[in-house]
């Protein structure tokens, strides 16, 4: 896959993450892979796709900071 369908792929998919959250976990998923695609080939990636490599469970809590208790 080139570099630009890559980078393409990956904006749709944090566009998604945006739109969809209660898809959160399948499309962090699906980021990683492609994020994984890009290493494999050689091509860099962005900064800001690195912290998408974390476990999206570690930030499950923060979705309920703003709850009284």
């Amino acid at each position: 896959m080139a570099h630009e369908d890559l980078l393409a792929d990956v904006a749709t998919l944090l566009e998604d993450i945006v739109a969809r959250p209660e898809d959160r976990m399948m499309l962090h998923g699906q980021l990683c892979r492609k994020v994984a695609e890009m290493r494999k080939l050689g091509l860099p990636v962005r900064a800001e796709l690195l912290q998408y490599e974390d476990d999206p469970e570690d930030d499950a809590d923060d979705d309920f900071d703003n709850m009284p208790i």
